[in-house]
């Protein structure tokens, strides 16, 4: 039974680790601002104010358009899938075509009798993430991402915010 305990208390001790190394680390990448996101797909958001700033003339014009100019990111939590990696693309009408990683993780192994409802569909262990980002960068950070549960829409969102940004469409 004292194994059963000490294994609980670690992982209770692990987890408010990495809750203090995500909230550091939100901190540092935002030049010492974050903001807390109600959004399903995570609780400490990170959110430069490009929108309220013009972009530098240096940077030039952006083709927020261009999916060669975005790289995705698609992570799946489930109790039936093994851990895998896949390379795809998501393309325009014109072939052209944003990079897409595919991440798949098995979390069977986290199951326990006290979380079970974290498995349903949805859950902690039981769902998928899709992030989409710009690859120009502007101080530390991508210009646009997008944030939702595929990566097409993650890309579309990701295509609003640059065209929201002023000063790309010089």
């Amino acid at each position: 039974m004292e194994p059963k305990r000490s294994l609980k208390k670690l992982r209770h001790l692990f987890s408010i680790g990495l809750v203090a190394m995500f909230l550091s680390l939100g901190f540092q990448n935002c030049g010492g601002k974050f903001e807390v996101s109600t959004s399903a797909l995570s609780s400490l958001a990170c959110k430069p104010s490009l929108k309220k700033a013009s972009l530098p003339a240096s940077i030039g014009p952006v083709a927020c358009h261009d999916y060669t100019s975005y790289s995705c990111v698609v992570r799946t939590y489930s109790p039936t899938q093994s851990n895998a990696e896949v390379a795809e693309s998501i393309c325009d009408a014109t072939g052209a075509c944003a990079t897409v990683k595919r991440l798949s993780f098995n979390s069977l192994p986290a199951l326990e009798e006290s979380n079970r409802i974290e498995f349903e569909p949805g859950g902690e262990y039981n769902r998928t993430d899709a992030r989409c980002a710009h690859q120009l960068k502007f101080e530390g950070s991508s210009i646009a991402v997008g944030e939702s549960f595929d990566a097409d829409s993650a890309l579309e969102r990701a295509i609003a915010t640059c065209d929201s940004l002023e000063g790309v469409n010089r």
